[in-house]
């Protein structure tokens, strides 16, 4: 009989992970921004934020990353900010994956925050999901509530699932920070405040130490025209030879 050896699968040790709790404090809020102006959802993410930052008793946090974009750093302090980290610089002109999620997750690193959020935009998206991936945590994507376990200090995420069949709250007790994108135009924005006042901490790098593995060409700015409603209503009717169909608008 002819004898074989057993498979053995050898694992490396996992990551430990700086765990305790009591280590990270305090709510970021990633400020996404195009050629300067802040994204709509943005202002809802500081609100919301807001909230649940009172329930923790923890400050407030924006993060904001671009070129040329100072003076918006005011702008997310009157919307709800305590405190702006600010990282201003060329390399930062436009998006790319590799520079800001570098950037963002080096910093998550040295100041432990318990809390990151951001849009569920097209960027929120693709970013989130590196930042998540570097710093050894969980991510909840696509959330429409947040709350807090006040006994635990956990995020309640929750998202529609199986198809928003049902409604799930997920829970990250072991890891930190929790991260979550949230829809947009689920939370009211934040009220502007021009007598608020908070704290901006500018940040620099060394581009020469970050690597972009993609090259930004250009800018398309989408023209798609808009569909206007009928003017005879919302039946529309369209000739075929000698066929007529019939549908209905959704204007």
């Amino acid at each position: 009989m002819q004898k074989f050896s057993a498979i053995t699968l050898v694992k490396d040790e996992p990551i430990k992970l700086d765990i305790d709790k009591s280590h990270y404090k305090g709510i970021w809020v990633y400020a996404e921004q195009r050629h300067g102006e802040i994204s709509p959802v943005v202002f809802e993410l500081l609100n919301e934020a807001g909230t649940l930052a009172k329930k923790l008793n923890v400050q407030l946090s924006a993060i904001l990353i671009g070129d040329k974009i100072e003076a918006k750093a005011q702008e997310l302090i009157q919307h709800g900010a305590d405190r702006v980290y600010l990282y201003d610089d060329p390399i930062f002109v436009e998006f790319q994956d590799d520079s800001y999620s570098d950037v963002l997750s080096h910093l998550i690193e040295q100041e432990k925050p318990e809390i990151v959020l951001m849009g569920a935009t097209n960027i929120g998206r693709s970013f989130a999901s590196r930042v998540a991936a570097r710093i050894y945590t969980g991510l909840t994507a696509d959330c429409t509530g947040l709350d807090i376990d006040l006994s635990t200090r956990n995020l309640m995420q929750t998202r529609p699932a199986f198809g928003g069949n049902i409604m799930a709250t997920i829970l990250t007790p072991r890891h930190r920070p929790q991260m979550a994108t949230v829809r947009h135009k689920v939370f009211k924005p934040s009220a502007k405040d021009p007598s608020r006042k908070g704290e901006v901490i500018k940040k620099t790098i060394d581009a020469s130490k970050i690597i972009n593995r993609t090259k930004f060409l250009n800018f398309i700015k989408d023209t798609t025209a808009k569909v206007k409603p009928c003017r005879r209503g919302h039946n529309l009717f369209r000739r075929q030879g000698a066929r007529q169909t019939r549908g209905f608008s959704s204007l």
